[in-house]
Parts: structure tokens; sequence; C-alpha cells
């Protein structure tokens, strides 16, 4: 009966360490890459295009600032690189990035849900539209995703 005592209180010890260590786990490990700059004038299919979709309210596009530029010569995109680290067993899936707004921002080109396998490491790029002038280059945001079903958030800068 000792033996069979010891046996299950060590599995149990073994459980408890392994759940841990997957809660712990399961936090996204975030850093930023760096920017890319081009000026909307060089890319002004797409800029009428996302200003379009923008004045008739359409998924994909997070508008922070109504007053949109009438030329394309006005602003510029901006494309961040983060990239995510998962430290843990389990995956993280459908990882999406949320920026907060600084000033000169107009809006967020939402990008497709990324997936971060188990001890895994990815890329991840959010695009801007913003005004002409000085920019800083980082940007406060918010990440939230999936392990087993549960969701997390958490904001970082």
């Amino acid at each position: 009966m000792k033996k069979c005592t010891g046996f299950l209180a060590a599995v149990f010890a073994a459980l408890v360490i392994f759940g841990v260590y997957c809660r712990l786990g399961s936090r996204l490990k975030v850093e930023f890459v760096g920017a890319q700059i081009t000026p909307a004038s060089q890319m002004e299919s797409l800029y009428a295009n996302i200003r379009a979709a923008a004045r008739r309210s359409e998924a994909g596009v997070e508008v922070f600032d109504t007053d949109l530029p009438a030329s394309s010569a006005d602003c510029r995109f901006v494309t961040l690189t983060y990239r995510l680290t998962n430290y843990g067993p389990l995956p993280c899936e459908w990882v999406t990035l949320q920026i907060y707004p600084e000033t000169g921002d107009i809006l967020q080109v939402l990008g497709s849900e990324t997936d971060v396998g188990a001890f895994g490491q990815t890329d991840a790029q959010v695009t801007l539209l913003v005004k002409n002038g000085p920019f800083s280059g980082l940007r406060a945001a918010q990440i939230s995703y999936y392990v087993l079903g549960r969701k997390i958030e958490f904001s970082f800068y």
C-alpha cells in the first residue's frame, strides 16, 4: 500500500508541475523587430482601396481618425513587425494584434490571425496608415490569442 501511495503521490506531483509549467508557458513573448515605411503615393491603388473600405466601414480596416487625407501624398504606410515566441508545450492559436493609436495614426489594416506552435516562433506584421510627420516607430498594442480554447489578452509596448 505504501508503494502505491508513493507512486500516486509522485504522479500527482508530476501533473501539478506540468500544469504549472503549461500555465506559465502559455504566455507569448513579444519583441519589436522593426518598421518599414512606404509612402502611400508609391501604392496608389492600395491606398484607394483602403480608403474606400474605411469609408464603407468594412471589416479588415480599423479607423482611428475619420478625417482621411484626400491625397496619398499626405500619408504613408508603416508596417510594424513583431516576433512572437512561445516557450510553452501548447500551441497559441488565432493570435491577433491591435495597435493603440498615437497622434497621426489614421487606420490599421487588420491582417489575418496567425498561430504559434509549441516551442515555436513566428513574425507577425501590422500595417498602419499614418499622416506624414515624425514617426517614433514603436506602438503600444494589445495581443489576444487562445490556448486550449481559453482566451488570453495582454498589452505591451
